[in-house]
């Protein structure tokens, strides 16, 4: 069994022109089953593609309306979740990397300093608190 990955592609002027080209029949849309989302229905593309340095199909899915001025667009080795299913986990995660770049910037190693030297004692002390705070502040789901 191979690692299933989930990315967004970079919007490329050519990604965004051969979206703007796409009938609107292709276009489909779905719903997403989040309370208190306030864009819960977008229209997806689901296309199968393929890239010269990579073996086996991947699913790329340009997503409009989720806010953004251009289309989100997802890549994945899945072929079996839904799209609702996909747009909902990838939102997840980055919620948890939005909360784990605000831990890390709100305690940073630096922003601990003390004066005084390396072994001192005290310093030691909340150097490993804030490295403590930042792990606990991570996912509580490993498998993410």
């Amino acid at each position: 069994m191979g690692i299933t990955f989930m990315t967004l592609r970079r919007r490329s002027p050519a990604i965004l022109r051969e979206v703007a080209n796409t009938p609107r029949s292709d276009w489909h849309t779905v719903h997403l089953d989040v309370p208190h989302r306030m864009y819960r229905t977008p229209k997806v593309i689901d296309q199968q593609v393929s890239w010269r340095d990579y073996e086996g199909p991947i699913r790329q899915g340009p997503i409009a309306g989720l806010g953004h001025e251009e289309p989100t667009v997802l890549l994945t080795n899945d072929l079996r979740t839904p799209a609702a299913q996909r747009i909902t986990r990838y939102a997840q995660r980055m919620l948890i990397g939005n909360g784990l770049a605000h831990a890390v910037k709100f305690v940073h190693r630096d922003a601990l300093s003390l004066r005084g030297p390396p072994e001192d004692p005290l310093r030691r002390n909340v150097d490993r608190s804030g490295e403590r705070a930042v792990s606990d502040a991570g996912p509580k789901d490993r498998r993410i």
